[in-house]
Formats: structure tokens, sequence, C-alpha cells
């Protein structure tokens, strides 16, 4: 029997939204990190339970299955009024953990922890203390560099030293390092801190206004060896809100992609996304034909491949195409790309709220949506990228 050509190209043409169905959390309640390691993802959030399995707050997933794992972590986290998990990564063997808590896996662990990703044992690294700052105070963002693991958030202190909104740690010892930008990162938020192309540069972005000393609203770029302040410098913005935030930022080939929510940059129509130059802040005349469509759009999370972007948040449009919630565009001309799973997520309160990178070829998302691409998901879901 011979079969055509085409049904071998076939077998090995990839679909937008992954076989993996994972049951979602329950209404009103939300995830904030993703992160997966081998066969496993994990999540941690706001949340009571994961496709009907009662979960505190962080749960592991199998992605072949789509099922909860029974014995990770079951009890979840504890401590304080309302506790949440707002940050998880894997570097040195290690699942670290980070939110609102005190306590997780029966162990006194203040804001920071760090977990056997396969035992969900508390393992011993921590910093001694954990992290310090008001009842609310937490780490939004982990960047790993080598063994050096760094931070950022609202927290006022970490391991027993005063650290304004970003730190260093050793990701042998949990020591906190002297790297920190003399006085940190001033009142606001930051909402996320990412490595340049070069691992020589970490821009954090949010809603602060000064940063090593220094007025630097909303995005501001530290040099990763020595956490100098470096010249880059955000233009001026005009926002609908009544507090800007900038929401993501990824750097690629001397360019600073950034989404919040602004409508103006440097006195030029942005719509919740704008390119600057990575070493100036300078505005770039590079923006999508037509700009970005809905009444308020948000973009909150911006992923690449190649010379891909890929953007997900609040939007009905991009460039003049009908992109609902999700896009992809070239990162040098910002003209949309075909890839897209037909439809986005339909619906008039549908959002995609985080995404998170796996590996080159994939994306977790996260989100307020029943469908994605045609496919029946409840709010979490796994894209292919290509």
């Amino acid at each position: 029997m011979f079969l055509p050509f085409a049904f071998f190209q076939n077998q090995n043409q990839k679909t937008y939204i992954d076989p993996v169905n994972v049951g979602g959390v329950n209404q009103g309640e939300t995830i904030f990190a993703m992160v997966q390691v081998g066969n496993i993802l994990y999540i941690g959030g706001y949340f009571t339970a994961v496709g009907g399995v009662s979960r505190y707050r962080i749960a592991a997933i199998d992605t072949t299955t789509g099922n909860v794992i029974p014995d990770f972590l079951s009890s979840g986290i504890g401590g304080g009024v309302d506790p949440y998990v707002t940050a998880l990564t894997y570097a040195n063997g290690m699942l670290l953990v980070a939110g609102v808590f005190t306590r997780i896996g029966g162990q006194n662990r203040n804001g920071i922890a760090a977990v056997d990703p396969i035992s969900g044992n508390v393992l011993p690294w921590y910093p001694t203390g954990g992290i310090s700052g008001s009842s609310t105070s937490n780490i939004s963002k982990f960047v790993v560099k080598g063994n050096v693991v760094y931070i950022a958030g609202t927290f006022t202190g970490v391991g027993g030293l005063s650290r304004n909104r970003i730190a260093a740690l050793d990701l042998t010892t949990a020591a906190v390092l002297p790297w920190y930008p003399s006085g940190g990162i001033g009142s606001g938020l930051v909402k996320n801190i990412v490595l340049s192309e070069d691992q020589n540069t970490i821009f954090a972005c949010g809603s602060f206004t000064s940063a090593g000393g220094q007025g630097k609203q909303k995005i501001v770029s530290f040099d990763v060896n020595t956490g100098a302040v470096l010249n880059f410098t955000f233009p001026t913005f005009t926002t609908v809100s009544s507090t800007c935030i900038m929401e993501s930022i990824f750097q690629k080939n001397g360019k600073l992609y950034i989404a919040g929510n602004f409508n103006t940059i440097a006195g030029q129509s942005r719509n919740g996304f704008a390119v600057l130059d990575s070493i100036t802040g300078n505005l770039l005349s590079l923006y999508p034909i037509s700009g970005i469509d809905w009444p308020s759009p948000n973009i909150f999370s911006i992923l690449n491949k190649g010379n891909a972007l890929y953007v997900f948040g609040n939007f009905s449009s991009i460039g003049g195409q009908s992109r609902i919630c999700n896009a992809s565009l070239d990162s040098e001309t910002l003209q949309i790309l075909s890839w897209y799973p037909t439809g986005g997520v339909p619906g008039l309160n549908s959002t995609i709220q985080q995404a998170f990178q796996c590996g080159d070829d994939a994306a977790w998302i996260f989100g307020y949506f029943s469908i994605i691409g045609g496919q029946n998901r409840n709010g979490i879901a796994k894209l292919n990228l290509f």
C-alpha cells in the first residue's frame, strides 16, 4: 500500500492547541505562576481546587494526562490572613516558590521557599527570615542567571537585609548577595524583570517612580554584575487609568518591547504596546498598522520564538486583523503573522491573563475563557508555537 506524500506531512504538522486538557480552577480564582519541568506542570496562585481536586494555592499536574498529581504538596501553603502563591521557577534542581505565606509543606517559610519538584518536600535552601515588608509583600518574579536568582516584587527586605523591591540570592547557599542598586526601587510595584538577550542587563518594569536613587519611571535597566543603574530612560506617556503599570517587557536585537495600560508614548499614539531603543529608551517607529483595538486594550504577556513575538491579553484586533486575546507578530516589522488559534478566545469578557513559555516551542496560558481555537479548555491551555 502506498500513501500520498501529504499523509506524511500531516503527521508532523502541529496543532495550535496541544491535546492535553487540564481541569481549570474555580470561577473567580486565578493562577499567577506556571512552570513546566519534564512532564510536570506546576501552578501557583489564588485557588482552592484544580479540575475539581482540592489544592490550596499550589499544584502539580501530569502533562501527559492532565491529572493533578496526588502527593505533591497536597496541604498547600498557609499563614497570614489569606495566603497565595505569586511566582515559581525551576533552578539548581529546586522548585522555587514565592508568595504571601508563612508556611509551606508544614515548614516555616516566609514568602519564599524551595521544594523538591518530585516529592514536594521542603528543602533547606532559604534566606534566613525570608522576605519582609507589609503583610502582603511578595516576590512577583524570579530570574535566574548561572548560580544567581534575581527577585523582584513589593518586599523591603530579604534574609534580614534591606532590599527594596529587588535583590539577588545565591542558588547554592540562599545567601543575599551584595548585588543591589543603591536604595533599590522606590515606591510602587515591580511587576516583571527580564534578562537582556546578552544577559548583561536586567530590565524591571511596573508602577515605580525611582530606582537606584534616580528618577526612573515604570522601566529601568541595571548592570547584571554591578547593579548600577544604566542610561535607559522611559519616555513621557499618558494613560487612561489612574495608575500606569508596565505589565510585560522583552528585549531583542537592541529593541525593548513593552506592554502596559498606556495610550501614548513620547507624544505618539501607542495603545498598550510600544517598542523602545533598549539602550536609550527612545521610542521607535515600529508599531502595528492600525494599532491594537479594544476600548482599553491590555497585553499582559510577551513571548518569543525566533523572529516571532507572541502577545497575550485583552484585545480584539492587531494591525487591522481580527486577533482575539492572542496574536503573533514579526519582531522586526510588527507585521501580523499567520499563527493564530482560529477564533481566539471568544466571549465578551474572555481574556488571557498570563502566558508562560515552555522551552522554545510551547506556552502555557491562563485566563477567563472556555474555548480557544475552537477547543474546549477551562481557563488553562497549552499552545504550540511555530
